[in-house]
């Protein structure tokens, strides 16, 4: 792998998943990058591997499935910095509707 880039699941086509490299976005100000442990499917990745594409902002390269995870923290973003520092686990909390 080439530096800053990083292994991804990305969806190339209609049931069509390549695991390639693709790089590393840059973190914002409101965000934390993950390294991640694992990812679970969700019924909205079955539904984006089956038309084939995401939903909303579409990448030239494909689409990266897996938005329920857990890692490590690498970086964290300004918004974030009192809050959580690099080296500490994280999972996402995957209920939409949760307060």
């Amino acid at each position: 792998m080439e530096p800053n880039t990083m292994k991804a699941a990305v969806l190339t086509g209609p049931q069509e998943i390549t695991v390639k490299s693709v790089p590393v976005p840059p973190v914002g100000p409101g965000e934390l990058a993950i390294r991640v442990s694992a990812c679970g499917v969700c019924g909205s990745d079955v539904h984006m591997w089956k038309a084939g594409k995401g939903w909303g902002k579409e990448d030239p390269n494909g689409f990266i499935l897996g938005h329920e995870f857990c890692g490590e923290i690498v970086a964290v973003g300004k918004k974030w910095a009192d809050q959580f520092q690099p080296g500490q686990r994280f999972a996402i909390q995957p209920a939409m509707n949760y307060k």
